[in-house]
């Protein structure tokens, strides 16, 4: 068996280094008329077949160019693997899955491959796979974990220690979200823990429009004119 191959059309050649297993032919390879042909050439030739049967004569100007190619690639690698995914297929010329899909139907219409099949599933643990019914089960098996149950507990310990400290405030330093503290803020004053904080909201200031001349009109009246006509 000879342990190196040389392809025909490009004159690509594989060796193998001596202590190495030697395949029957290089994977993708396939032997011709004129002699051994490599995956990239076998790739070419498809392609320029597929074009001559439409009888595409200017390809740099004919728009069925790249559809053409791209659907003569995927039926050249369906065809050497149906066993692959749509999705891998689509991503060697960029075409979406469902278009892999189409081509895929045809050639199993056509006979040309065989249908795929889905692999099995995993199976259902069954009652002789399970745990005994008398096993012990754990102490805590009945409380769900919360992954925030320590960010709540920081939260919380820092509000009582400082209630009148802002949300702002409390965030920056525990590092977490202005949200959380202000959640955490209204659970524990509904629960008395904490007093209520007094703080001043953004309704209680009085809408200020701004006119040309440069004096404030306060809610849509210009305040030195109000003070004037009084």
């Amino acid at each position: 068996m000879s342990a190196n191959w040389t392809c025909a059309d490009c004159g690509l050649v594989v060796r193998y280094l001596p202590g190495h297993a030697v395949p029957e032919y290089p994977s993708g390879w396939w032997v011709t008329a004129a002699g051994w042909c490599c995956l990239s050439c076998r790739r070419t030739r498809t392609v320029e077949r597929a074009l001559a049967d439409a009888g595409i004569e200017d390809r740099e100007r004919d728009q069925r160019t790249k559809a053409i190619t791209r659907a003569a690639l995927i039926e050249f690698e369906l065809q050497r693997d149906p066993s692959r995914s749509n999705k891998s297929l689509g991503a060697l010329v960029a075409l979406p899955p469902y278009k892999v899909a189409e081509i895929r139907r045809e050639l199993v219409g056509r006979g040309l491959i065989e249908r795929r099949t889905p692999g099995p599933r995993p199976q259902a643990a069954t009652s002789s796979s399970a745990a005994p019914q008398d096993a012990p089960a754990p102490a805590d098996s009945h409380k769900r974990t919360n992954r925030y149950d320590a960010l709540w507990a920081s939260v919380d310990a820092a509000l009582r220690a400082a209630p009148e400290m802002t949300d702002k405030a409390t965030a920056a330093d525990l590092g977490c979200s202005i949200p959380t503290v202000s959640k955490r803020r209204r659970k524990l004053e509904a629960a008395g823990e904490i007093e209520k904080t007094q703080r001043k909201g953004f309704a209680s200031k009085p809408y200020v429009r701004p006119s040309p001349s440069g004096s404030g009109r306060l809610n849509g009246t210009n305040a030195p004119n109000a003070e004037a006509e009084r």
